[in-house]
């Protein structure tokens, strides 16, 4: 069930603070059912189509900031080459593989989200995999069911709840009036230098973008790097310019190199306002 309370104000956290809370309840409750949405679509997808689906599954958390911003801590914080080691016991015969999950449920979920994403790699990915590691059925629908009942859904499910837990965390936060003391010099001149990229990158993109609203985009950049240099700044102001600003262009540009530097800018402003989980 979905706190009211935890809701009402979570949208500042990506700049949106004039809506009501009736809406932004309306947004992020919209949010969940899609992101239940694609996840059932994974647990009914044929093996052919599994790849596909969990796929756009991974693309809607990633475009979705409210979600990749829960995602990014759990994959940053694990690794997973070195998990591999352990983790993935390969045996001889169909199934007879083993999957070790970490024990710590932070560690277990990063571990999943980066599994499953490997399994969006190609069509085959997925049926070759719970093959070798989580089932013993010979038809590939039936193994890929096994890895959906198995491992996907209890994932899902745990995935879904930090993402709602998150929310109240964040929205304390991100309350627009919360003053924040600029302390740690590190950080921000990363942050200054991220900013410096994607507007370096927006000047240069190829993507038709009207040249009043580049303008306006850059500005609004170039703000926020002048109030990283303060020594205090307002939470809202932050997010009111560069914040939502890179929210826009994370989402225009999905999946560029743009995009991605605007994603890891954000990712240094949420550090530095303890906004980052």
């Amino acid at each position: 069930m979905v706190d009211i309370n935890q809701l009402v104000e979570i949208r500042v956290v990506f700049g949106t603070t004039t809506k009501g809370a009736s809406d932004v309840t309306r947004s992020f409750i919209e949010s969940l059912d899609r992101f239940d949405e694609l996840a059932s679509d994974v647990e009914y997808a044929t093996h052919d189509v599994f790849a596909d689906r969990l796929l756009r599954w991974f693309e809607f958390i990633d475009s979705t900031p409210e979600m990749s911003l829960t995602t990014a801590k759990f994959e940053s914080n694990f690794d997973y080459e070195e998990w591999q080691k352990t983790g993935l016991v390969s045996r001889s015969g169909i199934g007879s593989g083993k999957i070790v999950l970490p024990r710590d449920e932070t560690d277990r979920i990063g571990a999943q989200l980066k599994l499953f994403r490997t399994l969006t790699v190609s069509d085959d990915a997925p049926w070759r995999f719970a093959g070798d590691y989580v089932s013993h059925e010979a038809n590939f629908d039936d193994i890929v069911r096994d890895l959906v009942d198995k491992y996907f859904t209890p994932f899902a499910r745990d995935l879904r709840r930090e993402i709602d837990r998150n929310q109240g965390i964040l929205a304390d936060k991100a309350h627009p009036d919360r003053i924040v003391v600029l302390g740690n010099e590190g950080i921000q001149e990363q942050a200054i230098l991220a900013l410096e990229e994607v507007i370096a990158a927006l000047k240069v993109t190829n993507v038709h973008i009207e040249p009043g609203e580049k303008a306006q985009q850059i500005a609004q950049l170039n703000a926020g790097k002048e109030l990283l240099k303060s020594k205090q700044v307002r939470v809202g102001s932050m997010l009111e310019t560069a914040g939502n600003t890179l929210k826009y262009i994370g989402k225009k540009f999905y999946d560029s190199a743009l995009s991605l530097a605007a994603k890891q800018a954000l990712q240094f402003i949420f550090k530095i306002f303890g906004m980052d989980g």
